[in-house]
């Protein structure tokens, strides 16, 4: 072997029922979407505001009696809230959004087109769009829903009471995943965490393209805590398989990163004399 090979062996694949299976197109193409969990989540928020409309009506007619610190306010404040929520909700989630994919189109520029990829298909990325357009929409439904009951005078407008309240819990919990986003966006864009998530793609292309080549992990995973360093050594002459040194440099993966790695599948790391020679085994 030439100083600028390394000797590898491949990581033991699930087996069985537990084997990974690489998704089809369409559900990549899902995933890489903006709009199938926002859509979700916007028919979820349409669906809990005919809930709490519902309810609304039935304490309008005075079939039953909502607490007294949610029946406050009149038609005109309740109304003025729900634009004031209806109207940041939109502005925030427009602005954070647009300033954010800018980061991410300069950080692209360093770290390629992944970057851009990657933050499409983040669920946490798409459950925030989700949340926020969906309160946006929550508040405008329940603004049209002010004083639309018929058969109501003008002293006793209908007010969805219950609607604004929750309207004003979701824009407390928009504040929340608001932060979330922010912390999120600001960690996936480092480059420790770009490695790692191409390390796992990796990993998981692997383990689903030679799947049952060897014996699951805990056959395959023996304790060598009792043997000599000449046995190992031997074990390592044995059983290695040889990748080429430019293919490791090719995954983008820093030294300790690997020692992490190989940590964490029970293999051992053996450096030889000449430069760049490595040899990993079980």
């Amino acid at each position: 072997m030439s100083d600028g090979e390394h000797f590898v062996e491949p990581p033991p694949a699930r087996v069985g029922k537990d084997r990974r299976q690489l998704p089809s197109w369409r559900w990549e193409e899902l995933r890489t979407t903006l709009w199938v969990v926002p859509a979700i989540l916007i028919v979820i928020s349409a669906l809990l505001f005919v809930v709490t409309l519902e309810i609304d009506i039935a304490a309008y007619h005075g079939h039953l009696t909502l607490p007294a610190w949610i029946r406050t306010g009149s038609a005109d404040a309740e109304r003025q809230v729900l634009i004031a929520i209806a109207a940041a909700v939109i502005t925030v989630i427009g602005v954070v959004f647009s300033i954010t994919i800018l980061a991410l189109t300069l950080a692209s520029q360093q770290f390629g087109p992944r970057m851009m990829r990657n933050f499409v298909r983040d669920v946490g990325n798409q459950v925030t769009l989700g949340v926020f357009v969906g309160t946006f929409v929550f508040a405008v439904l329940s603004l049209v829903s002010v004083n639309s009951v018929s058969g109501n005078s003008t002293s006793n407008q209908f007010v969805p009471y219950l609607s604004t309240s929750v309207a004003e819990a979701l824009m407390l919990v928009d504040l929340g995943i608001l932060i979330y986003f922010i912390h999120h966006i600001a960690k996936s864009i480092q480059l420790p965490e770009v490695i790692a998530r191409i390390a796992q793609d990796l990993f998981v292309a692997i383990d689903t393209e030679f799947p049952a080549s060897v014996l699951p992990v805990e056959e395959t995973a023996p304790d060598d805590a009792g043997r000599s360093a000449a046995d190992l050594v031997k074990l390592l002459d044995e059983r290695g398989a040889t990748v080429r040194g430019n293919r490791l440099r090719e995954l983008g993966l820093k030294f300790d990163q690997n020692v992490r790695a190989l940590r964490g599948l029970h293999r051992r790391l053996r450096l030889g004399k000449g430069g760049g020679k490595t040899q990993i085994q079980n």
